[in-house]
C-alpha cells in the first residue's frame, strides 16, 4: 500500500460466513465496500472490531443487523465518517479524530468507550453528546494529556444514568488532574470509578498541551478554581488507581476525591508502572529529553514519585493516615 502502511487485506469471499459470530480486524486494511459487504453477508455477526485500518474512510453499520451487539471502530487515521444505526447495538468503541457525531441511533448503548480528541469533546462539549449520553451505564475515556487550564465550567456532561466511569490518562507527573473530578459531578449515580495513569517524561507547553487545537473542539481558554468545587457525592462506593507512583499528583488526586465523595467504602492503590525504569528523576529540570527537539518541556523531576515500586508502596500506606478511619485500603 502506498505510504509504506501494511498491505490491502484481500477478504475472501464472504458467502461462506454466514453463521460467523465474532470478527476482529487489526492492523488489516479493509476497504469500505468490504465492510458493506461483510456486514450483508453476516446476519448472525454479534463482534465487530475494525483497528488500525488505513482503507478505511467511510464506514456505515446499519440495520439490519439484529444481532450486532458489540462494535469497536479505532486507530483508523484516515476515517472521515461514521454512521451506526444499530437497534440491537448495546456496546460501542471510537477511539479517532473528531468527526461527525454517529452515535445519535443506537438507542440501546449503554456502555461506551471513546479516545483520541473525540474523548474531550465529550469532556468539553456535552451537548453535542447529549442525545446518547444520558443513557449511558459505563463510559471509559482514553485521554492524552489533560488539559487543566481549559474547562466550560458551567456545562458537564449529561451523565445521569452512569454508574461506572475509567479513565486511562497519559500525563506528564506535574500534571494537575483535578478537572476529573468534574466527571463525578456530573453521574449522581456513579458506583465505581477507575483511573489509570501512564507516565509521560515530557511536558509541552501551549499549543501542545492537548491533542488538539482550541479551534478544533472550540475550548474558551478559562483558568477555573477548581479547588473552590464542592459536593458531597453520596453514591460512589468504590475506588482504583491504577500506576500510582507517589507522587504529589497522585496523592492530591485520591484526597481530593475522598473529599467530594466521603462515602467511599473501597480505595484500591495499584503500584505498578513504567515509571521506575524510566528513572524521569536523573534528568535535569530543562531539558529536551529527546534529540533534536525544540519544544520547551519540562521533566517529570517536578514532583517527582518514587523510585521503586516498594517505595511506592510505602507511600500509600503514608496517604493512609489521611483517609477517613473506616475506609478500606488494598495496595497491590
Amino acid at each position: 500500500m502506498p505510504g509504506g502502511h501494511h498491505p490491502f487485506y484481500g477478504f475472501p469471499k464472504v458467502d461462506d460466513f454466514g453463521s460467523l459470530r465474532s470478527l476482529r480486524l487489526v492492523d488489516v486494511d479493509i476497504k469500505d465496500e468490504v465492510v458493506v459487504s461483510l456486514l450483508a453477508s453476516c446476519p448472525h455477526l454479534q463482534r465487530l472490531c475494525i483497528r488500525a485500518s488505513w482503507a478505511t474512510e467511510n464506514v456505515r453499520v446499519v440495520d439490519p443487523l439484529p444481532n450486532l451487539k458489540v462494535l469497536e471502530i479505532s486507530g483508523c487515521p484516515r476515517i472521515r465518517n461514521l454512521e451506526i444505526s444499530v437497534m440491537s447495538l448495546v456496546s460501542c468503541t471510537y477511539i479517532g479524530k473528531l468527526i461527525t457525531f454517529p452515535f445519535n441511533e443506537i438507542p440501546n448503548v449503554s456502555e461506551l468507550t471513546l479516545g483520541g480528541n473525540f474523548a474531550w469533546s465529550l469532556i468539553y462539549e456535552p451537548k453535542k453528546h447529549s442525545s446518547y449520553s444520558v443513557r449511558l451505564v459505563k463510559l471509559a475515556l482514553n485521554i492524552n494529556f489533560p488539559a487543566a487550564d481549559y474547562l466550560l465550567r458551567n456545562d458537564l456532561p449529561q451523565l445521569c444514568s452512569l454508574k461506572h466511569l475509567e479513565l486511562n490518562v497519559m500525563s506528564p507527573i506535574c500534571q494537575n488532574l483535578h478537572i476529573f473530578t468534574w466527571l463525578i459531578k456530573a453521574s449522581p449515580l456513579l458506583n465505581e470509578f477507575r483511573i489509570k495513569i501512564y507516565f509521560l517524561l515530557c511536558y509541552f507547553f501551549k499549543q501542545n498541551l492537548v491533542p488538539h487545537s482550541q479551534e478544533t473542539v472550540g475550548i474558551p481558554p478559562v483558568f477555573p478554581e477548581l479547588e473552590s468545587y464542592r459536593c458531597c457525592h453520596k453514591n460512589l462506593k468504590a475506588f482504583k488507581m491504577s500506576g500510582y507512583v507517589g507522587c504529589p499528583r497522585d496523592d492530591n488526586f485520591t484526597l481530593r476525591l475522598l473529599e467530594i465523595a466521603p462515602l467511599v467504602e473501597t480505595v484500591t492503590i495499584d503500584t505498578e508502572s513504567e515509571y521506575y525504569e524510566q528513572k524521569p528523576w536523573v534528568y535535569p529540570r530543562e531539558s529536551g529529553c529527546i534529540k533534536g527537539w525544540d519544544h520547551k518541556c519540562i521533566c517529570s523531576r517536578q514532583g517527582t514519585g518514587a523510585s521503586t515500586r516498594i517505595e511506592a508502596k510505602e507511600r500509600a500506606e503514608q496517604l493512609k493516615f489521611r483517609f477517613p478511619p473506616k475506609m478500606v485500603l488494598i495496595i497491590t
